[in-house]
């Protein structure tokens, strides 16, 4: 068998289908507990750290949609060269992401420039 001859049954891309939106809905949930947690937490942290705190809380909630965007992707894949081209096209964006988030939050601990004046 080649991979050319490996099919997805459309029973098999339902079920995945539906697990996914059950997936998503459990997700959202827990996302809206942890925000509100966050926000409880973060209250009473200085500035800088808030800041970084809600980078981090947006970069993970970004990556984890991300993340469910691809699955409904290769859900509706017809084929597993399909499912190979979509993950390839995938991690090659999120390694670019993943650079620009670290250069972000390397920017994020550094010392503002008024505060170096001041030294």
């Amino acid at each position: 068998m080649t991979k050319k001859d490996i099919k997805v049954s459309a029973e098999a891309r339902e079920i995945a289908k539906s697990n996914l939106e059950q997936a998503q809905q459990t997700y959202s949930a827990f996302s809206q507990a942890a925000e509100r947690m966050a926000e409880t937490v973060q209250s009473g942290l200085p500035e800088p750290a808030k800041e970084i705190n809600g980078r981090l809380f947006s970069y993970a909630n970004n990556n984890i949609n991300e993340i469910f965007e691809l699955a409904q992707k290769i859900v509706q894949a017809d084929s597993m060269e399909e499912v190979m081209r979509i993950q390839n096209a995938y991690f090659s964006s999120q390694a670019t992401k993943f650079q620009k988030q670290t250069a972000e939050l390397a920017w994020s601990f550094q010392p503002k420039r008024k505060d170096k004046e001041h030294l």
